[in-house]
């Protein structure tokens, strides 16, 4: 059974004390335990940990407990990506919509890059370019750089120009951002630039 409220704090701020003093380890084990096992974000950080680690039994496990007692993003997110890395893309694809459609905004990409490149789906450059735009005003930076190499494709040479000057002033948005906080969620996914911007 969840808890919630003040206790649900609690909880969560034991836990972290542990992950912030660098004992991971100790984080994992009481977040495991009753009632610490109840507590949303304790679910979502077992799912993370175990997926880093490789096993994505227990990642699946978890995130799977957090989406069934609270349908959270995130942990639809986390279930994704479980299945992506399996390379079951469909079962991939249909959670990360369903974290989409919960506004968790890294999951916009996720969908917009499976239809841009029919991963799990049929190619669907309409429907990629939606999600890209609806990741891009939740704020989500690989989003608006996956607009902004659209338009660099589909554009003559003027309309190249600019979507290199958009470029330009979204590079300086995301070293300012990355200067404030490296782990900004924001910046998650940033891999190399594709073949023909550069």
């Amino acid at each position: 059974m969840p808890v919630s409220g003040e206790e649900t704090s609690k909880y969560w701020n034991e836990a972290s004390e542990l992950i912030a003093s660098g004992k991971s380890g100790q984080a994992i084990n009481l977040c495991q335990q009753e009632p610490h096992s109840s507590v949303l974000q304790c679910q979502i950080y077992l799912g993370w940990e175990f997926y880093k680690r490789g096993d994505l039994e227990k990642a699946l496990t978890w995130f799977e407990k957090a989406a069934s007692i609270f349908e959270d993003g995130e942990a639809l997110f986390g279930i994704a990506s479980v299945y992506f890395t399996e390379k079951n893309f469909p079962m991939a694809l249909q959670y990360f919509e369903r974290s989409a459609e919960r506004s968790y905004g890294r999951a916009y990409y996720w969908v917009a890059d499976m239809y841009q490149y029919g991963v799990g789906a049929a190619v669907d450059v309409d429907q990629a370019i939606h999600f890209y735009q609806k990741g891009m005003e939740s704020g989500y930076l690989m989003a608006e750089r996956c607009l902004i190499f659209l338009a660099y494709q589909n554009e003559g040479l003027i309309g190249k120009g600019m979507s290199m000057f958009r470029l330009f002033f979204l590079l300086l948005k995301a070293t300012k951002m990355a200067c404030r906080n490296i782990n900004d969620p924001r910046l998650a996914d940033i891999r190399k630039w594709p073949t023909g911007m550069h």
